[in-house]
């Protein structure tokens, strides 16, 4: 039983006693695991996105306070549609495999921003907020504290065949310092629908039909110190449809009926202020804007010109209409780029 209880204890010392020795060999202190530092299980918390928000904004009014001019906070906030109609991908899908016609598309989402044709393409628009900018004026600024929304747009290319049905559809985000005409170029091109969805040319036979040309010179007759600033893509109207626009050197056509017409060139679109018609430059620009309107009668068997520019500088925006003879319109449009 001696026997038995060394080894028990023994066994418990990490020793086996065997045979005759009674003494349990014990392990020194200095053979004992040192004790090791015990690792943090979980990450310090980080600050929560609504307080960095207030910092961001606390800072800049700090920094708005201190120095001179303004300073603006961007506050992000849960995106919003505040204008038009979003299309999610299966009705986009939908459209494609049940063939609809453009009236049909039509019932569906409403009239499209840009109709470049029941044969060519729609393009529709829709807006989304997704924060707002805080303007903050510091001790010597002159513009006054104000908040601006902060929004982007999103566009819907719904292209025809040559029956009118739909061929293929595509989304894209708005860029706003392009023509929506130059954007369905872009699309067109990587969806391989170039060759078969294409504006009238100038020289195609059918342009010796009623047709209306619609072009914008790289080089405008404004006064100094007035000028043709190409920032502005004003929109191209017929009837109160809008069926394309321009930058500077590029033209448009539009298959047209026979009769009068009112066309209307507005150089600042409504659709470039979808959901931000509170903006300060936005006002502004619209307050002093100044669409052309010009009178036209489509004849049979002979297209009708139209040359437009813009003159600002001068803290007016106005935009002009001449109908042109065609000699002189075939002169002004050679070298000029189709809008799309």
């Amino acid at each position: 039983m001696l026997k038995d209880r060394f080894a028990t204890d023994g066994e418990l010392n990490g020793t086996l006693v065997a045979g005759n020795d009674l003494k349990p060999k014990v392990k020194s202190r200095w053979d004992l695991p040192l004790p090791q530092p015990q690792l943090l299980s979980k990450r310090p918390k980080s600050m929560s996105p609504y307080f960095r928000y207030l910092v961001l904004l606390a800072l800049g009014i700090w920094l708005a306070v201190l120095l001179p001019g303004c300073v603006a906070v961007p506050i992000p906030t849960k995106k919003t549609i505040v204008s038009g109609q979003a299309v999610t991908e299966n009705e986009v899908k939908s459209m494609c495999s049940q063939g609809q016609d453009s009236s049909a598309v039509k019932a569906r989402l409403g009239e499209p921003i840009l109709d470049l044709g029941p044969r060519k393409v729609f393009v529709y628009m829709w807006g989304i907020r997704r924060g707002y900018l805080v303007w903050v004026a510091g001790l010597f600024g002159t513009v006054p504290p104000h908040i601006e929304p902060l929004s982007e747009s999103n566009l819907l290319f719904i292209a025809f065949d040559s029956d009118g049905k739909v061929l293929n559809t595509g989304t894209a985000k708005f860029k706003n310092f392009h023509t929506v005409g130059k954007q369905v170029r872009d699309w067109l091109n990587s969806s391989g629908l170039a060759t078969q969805v294409v504006s009238l040319r100038l020289g195609d036979s059918t342009c010796r039909g009623p047709a209306l040309f619609v072009y914008r010179p790289s080089h405008s007759p404004c006064k100094f110190p007035r000028f043709d600033a190409n920032i502005f893509k004003p929109s191209v109207a017929v009837d109160g449809t809008i069926v394309g626009d321009l930058a500077k050197g590029e033209y448009l056509t539009c298959e047209i009926s026979v009769g009068a017409h009112t066309v209307t060139i507005d150089p600042y679109p409504y659709y470039r202020t979808l959901g931000q018609e509170t903006s300060f430059f936005v006002q502004d620009v619209n307050k002093d804007k100044i669409p052309a309107t010009v009178q036209i009668n489509i004849e049979p068997n002979q297209p009708t010109y139209v040359e437009t520019y813009l003159c600002t500088g001068t803290g007016t925006v106005e935009m002009n209409g001449v109908i042109r003879d065609e000699r002189t319109a075939l002169k002004g449009i050679s070298g000029l780029q189709p809008a799309w």
